[in-house]
């Protein structure tokens, strides 16, 4: 403890702004992957397979609460939104999938593009501590003998490395987590995507009976 506490005293009271804007930061990428590995977090294929099942045997209803009872991931919600609507036109059943889908594919990126923002003052903080040090540094120099200017030098020097790592180093973690997260999101809304349009498939073959046990 003693070690971080000597880190943010040598590069001034701007290490500790830089150091709030990471925490922001780091709030948002555990709150991210806690929701994408957690409550998004489903086995798609088993359920889909299970409402397929349930349509086949007619049980549009069983197929309806199992939809409900699921607690996590974003499928069930778009996939009753279809079976639902079962016996209705095709054109409402697809407007309610939709309006479902909108509502869902934000809650996966929301917060998301923070990161970037937050990399790039991280970086421009830490380039203001860095001047500021440099700043102060030589304005000290012009105040002291000979006998001290190395002093002065290095610890002006000091300060502005450290606020140029920290502003660096918060600005390659946001950096690598956004692009990691962002590539998860990816793959959630194509999950959303892909189980929107079967719902929508086996509910119109199901009103013409021609929706069978797939092989």
């Amino acid at each position: 403890m003693n070690g971080i506490a000597e880190f943010y005293l040598a590069g001034g009271a701007l290490m500790f702004f830089t150091l709030a804007v990471g925490l922001v930061g780091l709030g948002i990428i555990i709150e991210r992957a806690w929701r994408y590995w957690g409550d998004y977090s489903m086995d798609t294929k088993a359920f889909m397979k299970k409402v397929r099942a349930l349509l086949v045997e007619d049980r549009v209803e069983d197929a309806i609460r199992l939809c409900s009872n699921q607690k996590k991931g974003l499928v069930p919600a778009v996939v009753k939104a279809a079976v639902e609507r079962y016996g209705c036109d095709e054109s409402l059943v697809k407007q309610n999938v939709e309006a479902v889908y909108l509502t869902l594919t934000p809650r996966i990126t929301v917060r998301l593009p923070y990161l970037g923002l937050i990399a790039n003052a991280a970086v421009l903080m830490g380039l203001v501590g860095t001047v500021w040090g440099m700043i102060s540094m030589f304005k000290g120099l012009g105040n002291v003998d000979a006998a001290t200017k190395q002093t002065v030098m290095a610890s002006g020097i000091s300060h502005a490395l450290h606020n140029t790592f920290q502003g660096l180093f918060i600005a390659v973690l946001c950096m690598m987590a956004n692009s990691y997260l962002a590539a998860k999101a990816a793959v959630l809304v194509e999950e959303i995507d892909h189980a929107s349009s079967e719902a929508l498939d086996w509910v119109t073959l199901k009103s013409f009976g021609k929706l069978h046990e797939s092989k």
